[in-house]
């Protein structure tokens, strides 16, 4: 996660698109998409113009603002019809009213907040109507039922248009099943065991209609969302927020005024869970709604997931005495500050010090690991700096947890795997005392080791070890039990070595499967319990995951002081600056990159002058979505009309290039382009095969071309393009006599790349110090010697052909006249 997302301890936070205030208590939008939302639709209205893409645009803007108020949805009304009509890249001319209500969401836009400390009222509200009389009714609630049942509301509209007037008719004469309301297999509102009791004990409603508009804020039905656009002031004046809740008609008591009877009584008696829910306890009501079917489905969203994202810790980084701890205590308290603390902890704000971690290793203790080979060291640079303390590996996995160690910032890392008979044996006792000495030095801050062995398997077939014998079993065979004497001894020794970190305070992990017998033998046994506090148990599947190792080294060097430390302490050295140079006219771009995109912008308002009878550019500075619309249009005339796919993306930079607030508005213009390159992908050059390179460079060599086969190879294997290898330098090659290293390995610095921004060119001999047309010559002089065959694409050029399509017309004619001289 970005640190720039991460906050604690805040008053004021934005995420999600929302602003949230604590001291106040009010969620609003995020101010920087609100007010720029408001800008783009001011100017849209004023300037009278709109596209349907743009339309469509501000419609899916606005729903995101409107949804934390969702009456306010209802304000939305012409725009659903202008967007859904006409063609999506035509300029259309905005109607009055259309015009008027745009300006209205820039009005309703800063008034869309939400008061987190509204109090809910203590009260449920029951209306019913008939064709001949309206009734409502009201009653009092305890406040923690009401506060269970505005938890309980409902929030999704299943159906928000009028009945037919058949459908009325026979709802009118209770004649229509409440399902029946809905059209097709849309599924209907049930009455929960919480609606169920409010309903028989007070009051509730029985429209699905109804709750269906209040819950989603608008109706697709003109009349019935007129109606909720009237209400939108009391809705934000009184800071009213609605909780419908659904009544069937048999059991809703205010449906009988409407029939000329009597309101009902309470018909059941106080359930189980209203006292416990008056205690402060809605377990029981949880329960009950899950059972009848109300509760969280499988992929419905679930709030504690937030607690687990933003608090909890992951199981890898979570000790078993941890887990332990943690599942006594309250879910989720305090979650938050353990991952913060635990964070300054890796990354620095605290970090603890380590005894030793920037001292110099004695003289002696240098010699003595210089005793090593090089082979089996990890470093960075042509040689390790055994000057300063490192870490060892030993019984390693193929080297793993060491290279992450590195990557950390370790100095070198002293690698030992398992299976050698020379100098590498760790199964000897001189190199495991030897080991066992330097660690006691301080030579190593610390040690990791991955053991590993058949004997130490509970798969292992025939049986080596038993819970009762987990040393060994006995009267086993001659080879197993040299296996289970080898293993055993292993782990005495990693044990010596724990031992020793633990009372110099040094740093060490062992990782080795849960299941493994190596946990049962003596001197482990006692990491095995999930009280361990030094034991940490990873639930893995099959393997270990991607980033483990990263993990386990990231949490080693944090606790050795390696994290974020530089190769060369101290400031980098800027380069040399010319005070007379202002940055304002350097340019960010080639000047051919300049000729073509001037080319292309011109030809882009040429093509808007054929619909329009005004210069557009002010229009287009003014309102950035206007122009990534009419850029797609464009886009479409050029596919149309044969144009080209280039032309299109420097119409696109050049329009960047106008203001620079424009940038971040052109995507849909860019959307369209990664549409033309699905459709007409880019045909690229078959590479030349191997065997022909290495035979040409075998010939420039007996030619004396030793310059041209040298660059050769660099674009051949380097993956460069020959243009930047003949414009480098010697001072940008790194042979392995230039830097000491066992590794035949050739480094070239490309200065003049696509990152030619990045760093100046050196001054020096050129790696060939002729020009481009030299070397295409001796190419076609190599090539003419081996009697290969021009290419395609050169066969076009000679030709003066523009598409290889034409090409290909050519080849099949000599084609087909080749096979008629043959008949």
């Amino acid at each position: 996660v970005s640190e720039k997302k991460v906050f604690q301890e805040q008053a004021q936070a934005s995420f999600w698109g929302v602003t949230v205030c604590g001291m106040s208590g009010w969620l609003k939008p995020n101010a920087h998409r609100l007010w720029s939302l408001v800008l783009v639709t001011l100017r849209t209205v004023e300037l009278g113009l709109a596209t349907q893409h743009l339309l469509e645009s501000l419609a899916g803007c606005w729903i995101s603002i409107f949804v934390l108020r969702r009456r306010l949805l209802s304000a939305m009304s012409l725009i659903f019809q202008a967007a859904a009509a006409g063609d999506p890249n035509v300029i259309v001319r905005l109607s009055p009213e259309l015009r008027a209500e745009l300006a209205s969401f820039a009005l309703l836009g800063p008034l869309c907040a939400v008061n987190l400390r509204a109090q809910v009222d203590p009260s449920v509200t029951a209306t019913d109507a008939s064709s001949s009389h309206q009734a409502a009714a009201r009653a009092p609630l305890p406040q923690p039922i009401a506060d269970e049942a505005y938890r309980h509301s409902i929030q999704k509209g299943a159906w928000t248009r009028l009945l037919t007037p058949q459908s009325a008719w026979l709802r009118s004469h209770d004649l229509l099943e409440p399902l029946s309301e809905l059209p097709g297999d849309d599924e209907g509102y049930r009455a929960s065991p919480l609606y169920c009791a409010l309903a028989a004990l007070l009051f509730g409603i029985d429209s699905q209609v109804t709750i269906g508009c209040i819950a989603k804020g608008r109706s697709a039905s003109p009349r019935l969302n007129q109606l909720l656009a009237r209400s939108i002031p009391e809705v934000l004046g009184f800071q009213s927020y609605p909780a419908p809740l659904y009544f069937p008609s048999k059991l809703n008591p205010s449906d009988d005024p409407t029939r000329g009877l009597a309101v009902r009584g309470p018909a059941m008696e106080l359930p189980s869970w209203w006292l416990r829910v008056l205690e402060g306890d809605p377990s029981e009501l949880d329960r009950v709604m899950k059972q009848s079917g109300f509760g969280p489905g499988d992929q419905d969203f679930d709030q504690d997931l937030l607690y687990l994202l933003g608090g909890a810790e992951a199981s890898v980084l979570q000790s078993a005495n941890a887990r332990r701890v943690e599942a006594s205590k309250a879910p989720f308290v305090c979650a938050s500050r353990r991952r913060f603390e635990r964070e300054r902890a890796v990354f620095g704000y605290q970090r603890p010090e380590l005894p030793g971690a920037g001292d110099r290793l004695d003289p002696e203790i240098s010699e003595l690991l210089a005793e090593f080979s090089a082979r089996l060291y990890l470093h960075r640079g042509s040689l390790p700096d055994l000057s300063r303390p490192g870490a060892l590996e030993v019984f390693s996995e193929r080297g793993r947890g060491g290279r992450e160690l590195i990557v950390c910032g370790c100095p070198w890392v002293l690698c030992f795997r398992s299976g050698h008979s020379d100098e590498r044996d760790l199964d000897t006792s001189e190199l495991r005392g030897k080991l066992l000495r330097l660690l006691k030095a301080r030579a190593f801050l610390g040690f990791c080791a991955s053991p590993y062995g058949a004997s130490l398997s509970r798969a292992c077939l025939p049986r080596a070890r038993s819970t009762a014998e987990p040393a060994g079993l006995r009267h086993l065979a001659p080879a197993t039990h040299g296996k289970v004497i080898r293993d055993n001894s292993r782990a005495v020794w990693i044990r010596c070595l724990t031992d020793a970190c633990l009372d110099l305070g040094l740093t060490f992990w062992v990782d080795c499967p849960d299941s493994s017998w190596w946990w049962c033998l003596p001197g482990w046994s006692d990491a095995m319990p999930p009280s361990a506090a030094c034991c940490c148990v990873i639930d893995l599947a099959i393997d270990k995951p991607r980033g483990f190792y990263a993990a386990l080294a990231l949490a080693f060097s944090s606790r050795c002081g390696w994290i974020g430390e530089a190769s060369k302490p101290g400031l980098r050295v800027p380069q040399p600056r010319d005070p007379r140079v202002d940055l304002e006219t350097r340019p960010l771009y080639s000047s051919t990159s300049h000729h073509l995109g001037l080319r292309a912008w011109t030809s882009f308002l040429a093509w808007c002058a054929l619909s329009l009878t005004f210069d557009p550019v002010d229009s287009f500075v003014s309102c950035p979505a206007l122009l990534a619309m009419v850029l797609r249009s464009y886009g479409n005339f050029l596919y149309r009309s044969g144009g080209s796919l280039q032309t299109y993306r420097y119409a696109i930079l050049a329009a960047q290039r106008l203001t620079w607030s424009i940038r971040g508005h052109l995507g849909p213009a860019w959307e369209l382009a990664t549409r033309w390159e699905r459709l007409q992908p880019v045909q690229h050059r078959t590479p030349i095969p191997e065997v022909i390179v290495q035979a040409l460079v075998v010939l420039a060599w007996a030619k004396g071309y030793r310059r041209w086969a040298g660059v050769t190879l660099l674009a051949f294997y380097g993956l460069a393009r020959i243009g930047e290898v003949l414009k480098c330098e010697r001072s940008h090659l790194l042979l392995p006599s230039d830097h000491l290293s066992e590794l035949q390995v050739v480094f070239l610095k490309l200065d003049k790349a696509k990152s030619s921004s990045r760093g100046g060119a050196q001054v020096g001999d050129r790696l060939y110090p002729f020009g481009p047309a030299t070397y295409r010559a001796r190419w076609n002089f190599l090539i003419a010697a081996f009697g290969l065959r021009s290419s395609v694409s050169d066969i076009q050029w000679r030709m003066r052909l523009q598409h290889q399509q034409t090409l290909g017309h050519y080849l099949q004619e000599v084609a087909a006249l080749n096979s008629i001289l043959d008949a």
